[in-house]
């Protein structure tokens, strides 16, 4: 029973520190400072290097997230959206949320695979991303983001306490089928980086399960060139606005030449 109840308490997750204890420190029955001790090692989560330090490893996550807020969004491709493939989702997933006429749709992805690592987690989900966005693209350009959902663990002097933490990319543009991939991979090293600094940032906090990814798709509606529109008539009548009468599509044109006037 005793056993059984450590199982159930111990939290589940992956370690950023190996320690391998020295014959001295074995022989004296004291473990090393893992700051101090070389034998020590700190493991990046997103590109596997390893630090000797605790605050080498949080520069490193540091320099990941600055790289991800820069250069994170996939390349845009400026061709229309006529060569989407017509394909059907391969799997099904549950839609937890959709508003103004399914304009906004949040999809969840469970962990029902019980995976233990956040990387392995979100690698067994890069397939069904690409499904629905490939579906999603058929109708509408997209705006995408995504949220990892995880319960972590800590100890208190009444046990042990556990609490759900989420964690956001921001909204990405998808006009094409292409770099979708690249696009899931950015995603990816972005969780993996505020994941990582969470656990190492908040001492005591260690990764009890991996809950679910949610994709949320938004329709994006890009501005466009038009030419000109009449007013209504209850403006017009105020005599109040200037509305050039134009027959190209450089309303944007002419209206920055009325304001040098």
């Amino acid at each position: 029973m005793d056993n059984l109840k450590r199982h159930h308490l111990k939290p589940h997750g992956q370690s950023f520190v190996k320690i391998a204890a020295s014959t001295s420190s074995s022989e004296s029955g004291r473990m090393p400072h893992p700051e101090k001790d070389p034998t020590t090692s700190f493991i990046c989560p997103v590109c596997d290097k390893n630090f000797s330090t605790i605050h080498g490893l949080i520069r490193q996550l540091k320099i990941h997230a600055s790289y991800g807020k820069d250069n994170a969004a996939p390349s845009i491709s400026n061709e229309n959206n006529t060569d989407v493939r017509k394909l059907p989702l391969l799997k099904s997933y549950a839609v937890i949320q959709s508003a103004f006429k399914s304009r906004i749709k949040t999809l969840r992805l469970e962990n029902s695979d019980n995976f233990l690592e956040i990387k392995q987690f979100l690698n067994s989900k890069e397939e069904d991303f690409q499904d629905i966005i490939l579906k999603e693209l058929q109708k509408n350009e997209l705006k995408v983001n995504c949220m990892l959902m995880c319960k972590y663990s800590t100890a208190s002097n009444t046990g042990i306490v556990t609490e759900e933490k989420n964690f956001k990319t921001k909204n990405n543009i998808v006009l094409t089928q292409k770099n979708i991939g690249e696009l899931y991979y950015s995603i990816v090293d972005k969780l993996l980086v505020e994941t990582a600094y969470f656990q190492e940032k908040e001492s005591g906090w260690s990764l009890y399960s991996i809950l679910y990814l949610e994709i949320r798709v938004d329709k994006f509606n890009p501005l466009h060139a038009s030419s000109f529109i009449d007013l209504p008539a209850i403006i017009k009548t105020k005599h109040a606005v200037i509305n050039v009468q134009n027959d190209d599509n450089l309303c944007f044109k002419w209206a920055g030449v009325l304001m040098g006037i």
